[in-house]
């Protein structure tokens, strides 16, 4: 039996079905494997939490995480079933070469546009909306008009909204310096934040939210 590093059976898998305009994704757990198929179990929907069916031939991206927190994909396909004591949905076995490594470091920057509110500590400004170019877990490029007097180093409050692939949000409010203001157009800046003190819970939040923005990102390219 050849080499199916790295995966391993017991790891939990997070399955999308492939062309389609909806969002559909599903939880599941590799139960066994040999040359030929990958055993799951009957997924279940991450947001109704019902157990979903796969229809043979169906085309799905597999990602998962080892037990070195090392996040991978693959793609693959619905080839079976197995009716046994514990019912299982059979997937091709990816090459060893299509089993593609996904970065997960702390501040990966991802290029995403998300809500966020801007208050002052002193009322030097109004406060105001506006949305991201870009964020990590350490800071965010955000997008000011021109006429907002920000400063290298002055230290804001801002609100930033995370639409998580469940279909939850979270709410962050977090102090963060100015690190560097940019002319973007005639209108607006491109104002470079660093996010400060900001609390463990918050930091695996924003983790979690830019690894799933660059899992959709990935499956994007996938598609082309």
């Amino acid at each position: 039996m050849r080499r199916m590093e790295p995966l391993k059976v017991g790891y939990t898998i997070t399955i999308r079905r492939r062309q389609t305009n909806v969002i559909e994704e599903y939880k599941s757990k590799i139960l066994d494997m040999n040359q030929q198929a990958i055993f799951i179990d009957y997924p279940t929907d991450l947001k109704t939490n019902k157990t979903v069916f796969l229809p043979d031939r169906l085309l799905l991206d597999v990602f998962f995480v080892t037990d070195d927190d090392q996040a991978y994909s693959f793609q693959t396909e619905v080839i079976g079933r197995e009716m046994s004591k514990i019912p299982k949905i059979k997937l091709k076995v990816p090459k060893e070469d299509n089993i593609i490594k996904v970065q997960r470091r702390q501040f990966v920057r991802i290029e995403k546009a998300v809500d966020v509110a801007v208050h002052p500590l002193k009322s030097e400004f109004a406060s105001f909306t506006t949305i991201t170019e870009d964020i990590s877990a350490g800071g965010a490029s955000i997008l000011v008009p021109k006429q907002i007097p920000f400063e290298k180093d002055q230290v804001v409050s801002v609100w930033i909204s995370l639409p998580m692939q469940n279909g939850q949000y979270h709410y962050l409010n977090l102090d963060s310096r100015i690190v560097r203001v940019m002319e973007k157009n005639k209108m607006r800046n491109s104002v470079s934040l660093q996010f400060l003190d900001v609390k463990e819970k918050d930091v695996q939040k924003l983790i979690r939210f830019c690894f799933e923005a660059q899992v959709e990102n990935k499956l994007k390219q996938m598609e082309k």
